[in-house]
């Protein structure tokens, strides 16, 4: 794997790794050179910490400490120069938790997290091998989705705002959030769902039309309220094992996720949870 990287701004880089999105807890650090080199040309105009050139080849990845900042949103792009064709982003707080993802098989992502303290960026090469540049920045990232070519903008950001500040008032963190997936009426969008040990989550669907949100596990069917927006809540227990994310609309409606996580004891268990129908598995 060839690597040439552009100014960090004390950015540190870590070895370069293979597998999926894992906590980063690589046990070599690289310092990255300094050279001169301005950032790509679609990065934002104010608020790039720090930005690279990789070269990767197909399920490779590379992880990245990110420099500590004071800024509201924080958010990792990259972008393929040809021959990648699928590059996701993962962010991750100081113990490994996942903040923010984009796996939408494209050659382009951005994660953003806003509210949360980044500390390890990872991006993965899913498909085809090439150059790629990267950059970490601060503030809007509208401008940036506009020139990736990435749907959402802002609104992406501003969707989640006000469950984000009840989730957090109750225990939760931001987990991760997908931009618009297309959903048609028969064809439900089908997803793996674990919950760790000591974990709860709550797992929210915006759309354009009336949807239906289940999650099921062995012994029980969490269900949301059918409408435009819909929640549904989990704690971890042992008799679950993997979950199953179910989302069934009425018409063809494009599709918002998010996902939200916080510790048992933060949250209260199952008897503080409010979103989400309980059933017996059917």
């Amino acid at each position: 794997m060839v690597s040439r990287r552009g100014r960090f701004h004390s950015a540190i880089a870590f070895v370069l790794g293979c597998g999926g999105a894992t906590a980063p807890v690589p046990s070599t650090i690289v310092e990255a050179p300094a050279v001169s080199q301005a950032p790509p040309a679609w990065a934002p105009r104010e608020g790039v910490i720090a930005f690279g050139v990789e070269v990767l080849v197909e399920r490779t990845g590379l992880t990245l400490r990110l420099e500590s900042s004071r800024s509201e949103c924080r958010a990792l792009a990259v972008r393929s120069h040809g021959g990648l064709r699928d590059l996701d982003v993962t962010l991750y707080d100081a113990n490994g938790s996942l903040l923010a993802a984009d796996d939408a098989p494209d050659a382009h992502a951005l994660a953003q997290v806003c509210g949360a303290a980044p500390a390890f960026a990872r991006i993965e090469a899913r498909a085809g091998a090439g150059e790629l540049s990267w950059v970490d920045f601060v503030g809007d990232a509208a401008p940036v989705r506009v020139e990736l070519g990435i749907a959402g903008g802002r609104a992406q950001v501003d969707r989640w705002s006000s469950l984000d500040a009840t989730l957090r008032a109750r225990g939760f963190s931001l987990r991760a959030t997908r931009d618009a997936t297309r959903i048609d009426a028969g064809a439900p969008w089908v997803a793996p769902f674990v919950v760790a040990p000591a974990r709860c989550a709550t797992l929210a669907v915006q759309a354009e039309g009336n949807v239906r949100l289940r999650l099921r596990f062995a012994e029980r069917t969490i269900e949301a309220e059918p409408g435009s927006s819909a929640q549904v809540q989990v704690c971890h227990r042992a008799s679950d094992g993997r979950g199953r994310l179910e989302v069934e609309a009425d018409a063809s409606t494009p599709l918002w996720i998010a996902t939200w996580e916080g510790r048992e004891a933060d949250v209260g268990g199952d008897e503080a949870l409010w979103l989400g129908a309980q059933r017996p598995a059917r």
